[in-house]
């Protein structure tokens, strides 16, 4: 999946690894999305001869199909149905005030093999993908991201969602939202959103 830094034209590609972290590729640099300082992200230029061939690793990360549109909001319905039967409708309205794009997509599959993971201490790491957006990458880092992240398609105003991760048990501290067109939003998840762009300054990504 491409975004745009400063035109159309000029573009930069988004890749992910099974441990949840997301990469930014742009002009042969290769960037890894961090929490900095005060909860901000950050892009941190990779050294490739840091990274680690995951393949080598018995990596445990599940994927699933994500949709998006009418058909989502038709799905997020029937999901919020069951969802409120459960759960306290105060704890909904908090995550949908945080979380609005939660109301433009929603998933399927993905699902855990309880009879593999049979304890939680025996499922980690393990970051959950629904979309077939952004390319996988083969070299990352192996340990697990702090945030969960989504990807969508357009502007800030657009509602078409393409990627999402999560880590099991929903346990990621922030979560990203990035843009195509350039724009990130970041938050601590269940506190006010703050939104960024990424930048090209002196031949290097920032996000400013």
């Amino acid at each position: 999946m491409h975004i745009s830094i400063i035109s159309s034209t000029d573009k930069a590609e988004l890749e992910y690894d099974v441990y949840g972290n997301c990469y930014i590729l742009h002009n042969n640099k290769m960037y890894n999305i961090i929490i900095g300082k005060n909860n901000n992200p950050e892009l941190l230029q990779v050294q490739k001869h840091t990274l680690t061939d995951l393949d080598t690793i018995e990596n445990k990360y599940v994927t699933g199909n994500l949709f998006s549109g009418d058909k989502s909001l038709r799905g997020f319905a029937e999901d919020t149905i069951a969802h409120d039967a459960e759960n306290d409708s105060d704890e909904d309205d908090t995550e949908s005030k945080y979380f609005p794009e939660q109301h433009y997509f929603y998933t399927k599959g993905g699902d855990i093999n309880t009879s593999e993971y049979m304890e939680e201490s025996d499922i980690d790491p393990l970051f959950k993908f629904y979309g077939q957006a952004l390319n996988k990458t083969r070299y990352g880092y192996p340990y697990n991201s702090l945030y969960s992240f989504l990807v969508v398609d357009g502007n800030t105003k657009s509602t078409k969602i393409v990627f999402y991760s999560e880590e099991y048990n929903d346990t990621c501290s922030y979560r990203i939202t990035i843009y195509t067109d350039g724009y990130i939003k970041c938050n601590v998840i269940g506190t006010v959103e703050k939104m960024y762009k990424i930048i090209q300054w002196n031949g290097e990504l920032l996000i400013e």
